[in-house]
């Protein structure tokens, strides 16, 4: 619910820069998602509440518009299948990406 009402008063007063902002509850942990966009940049910047005292445990893509059918996509995930480690910084999944659009 407090979503929506924080996007639009804040998007009302940067623009697209920040366009969508998500908060939701899975057992006991709070996720949050902020994403916008900023001329040919997208981003995307979450994670739970524990991002807040440490940034490394976030979750971040950036997608550049090298044209308009070239993206270039850097993404920092939590895996789908979590392991039990000493640390969440390592359980991390890094990826880089070239995505061209091909019409027919």
């Amino acid at each position: 619910f407090v979503g929506p009402i924080l996007t639009n008063l804040i998007s009302s007063e940067v623009g697209d820069i920040i366009n969508n902002i998500q908060f939701s509850t899975a057992g006991q942990q709070t996720k949050f998602q902020v994403s916008g966009r900023y001329q040919n940049l997208r981003y995307s910047f979450g994670g739970t509440d524990q991002t807040f005292s440490n940034l490394a445990s976030a979750d971040l893509k950036v997608e550049l518009l090298i044209i308009p059918r070239l993206l270039l996509r850097a993404e920092r995930k939590a895996p789908y299948i979590s392991y039990s480690s000493a640390s969440e910084f390592e359980n991390k999944i890094n990826e880089l990406a070239l995505k061209y659009r091909f019409e027919f």
